[in-house]
């Protein structure tokens, strides 16, 4: 079965030590996404399709915003378009997690999420739902500043072993 999808927006420094983690966790694909002077786009055509096709081939994508100079929240406009690039791997995606508030509203709001049945608090800070709306599949949160630096990697668990057992609860 396809991947799932992890967005990492949030610049909090529990955030970009559990990132440190997860990109070496086996199976997972990671990209680093830095916004240029003025780029209309964050993630061109060719690696989103790139991104796709490792999807389909179950292994799990993280999409990371790059720290700014200035290591405040990304604008909403940055994650906007973000969600707008991210968009297209809804179809190939199994699941998503995502941290940092601001990024995980735009994504879920893009891809036609209405709303969520929360279903487990995998850790504090760090919820586990079904998505509703547009289409139903595992969606976990993880705020910015809580979690060590495992947090992530104990997301991406989580949502493998829901996509190998089909068991959410």
């Amino acid at each position: 079965s396809n991947g799932a999808l992890i967005v990492v927006g949030s610049q909090a420094r529990a955030s970009r030590a559990a990132l440190a983690e997860l990109v070496r966790f086996p199976n997972t694909r990671s990209i680093t996404v830095t916004p240029g002077e003025d780029s209309a786009t964050l993630l061109d055509k060719g690696m989103v399709s790139d991104l796709a096709r490792v999807l389909d081939a179950g292994s799990d994508v993280v999409v990371d915003l790059a720290p700014p100079e200035d290591p405040v929240a990304p604008s909403p406009a940055l994650v906007s378009m973000l969600a707008r690039d991210l968009a297209p791997l809804a179809a190939h995606a199994s699941a998503l997690g995502a941290t940092g508030g601001e990024t995980a509203a735009a994504v879920c709001g893009r891809w036609g999420f209405t709303g969520i049945a929360l279903v487990d608090e995998i850790e504090p800070g760090m919820s586990l739902g079904l998505t509703l709306g547009a289409r139903s599949m595992p969606l976990v949160t993880k705020s910015g500043g809580f979690g060590d630096g495992g947090s992530l990697k104990r997301l991406a668990e989580r949502l493998r072993f829901i996509r190998q057992t089909g068991t959410v609860a």
